[in-house]
C-alpha cells in the first residue's frame, strides 16, 4: 500500500507542480521552470522555487539560497546548477574557508609578535648589556693608548692628479 501511496503522491505532485522540476538543493528546496506568455504574447521562462516544507512560492527567501541557485533564479545563468557542480563548488568553499582560517591564525600570531616588539622598543635599554658589548666596565672608558698612532689616522696627501683606476691595492 505504501508504494501505491508514493506513486499516487508523485502523480499528484507532478500535476500540481508549478512547472517542470529542474533540481533540488541540499536543503530540500525544489526548483521549477515553466513557459508562460507575457502581455505581448511572447513565451518567457518562469523560474519558481518551492521552499522545503512549503508548497507556497511566496515563502521563498532568495538570500538563503546557494549562490548558484540564486543566480539561476534571477536569470544570471541560463542552465540550473548540476549536482556535480554543486559538490565541486561546496568542496572549493570548504577549502577556501580552511585557508582563510590558517591565514587568520598566522595574522593573529604576527600581530602578537608586532605588539611584543613595540613593547620592547618602549622599554629602557639594558645599560649593563650595552657596556659589556662595547667593552666598558662600570661606566668607564676602555683603556686605549691615545698617543699610539694608528694606520687609519694617516692623512691623505696628493692632489689626485696621479689617480689610475684599478691600480690601488690596499694592504701593500
Amino acid at each position: 500500500m505504501s508504494s501505491f501511496r508514493k506513486m499516487l503522491l508523485g502523480v499528484v505532485e507532478r500535476f500540481m507542480a508549478p512547472g517542470r522540476l529542474v533540481g533540488k538543493d541540499n536543503f530540500g528546496n525544489k526548483f521549477y521552470s515553466s513557459l508562460e506568455k507575457n502581455h505581448q504574447g511572447e513565451a518567457i521562462e518562469k523560474r519558481i522555487m518551492v521552499a522545503a516544507g512549503s508548497n507556497d512560492p511566496a515563502d521563498v527567501d532568495l538570500t538563503k539560497l546557494a549562490v548558484e541557485w540564486n543566480s539561476w533564479m534571477v536569470n544570471r545563468r541560463k542552465d540550473p546548477p548540476t549536482p556535480e557542480e554543486m559538490e565541486r563548488l561546496a568542496f572549493q568553499r570548504f577549502e577556501m574557508a580552511r585557508k582563510v582560517a590558517v591565514l587568520a591564525e598566522e595574522d593573529a600570531k604576527r600581530r602578537v609578535r608586532s605588539r611584543a616588539l613595540k613593547a620592547n622598543e618602549a622599554a629602557a635599554p639594558d645599560m649593563a648589556l650595552l657596556h659589556s658589548q662595547v667593552g666598558l666596565e662600570s661606566g668607564r672608558a676602555p683603556n686605549r693608548d691615545v698617543n699610539k698612532k694608528s694606520d687609519v689616522d694617516e692623512e691623505a696627501s696628493g692632489q689626485g692628479n696621479s689617480f689610475q683606476p684599478g691600480v690601488w691595492q690596499p694592504g701593500k
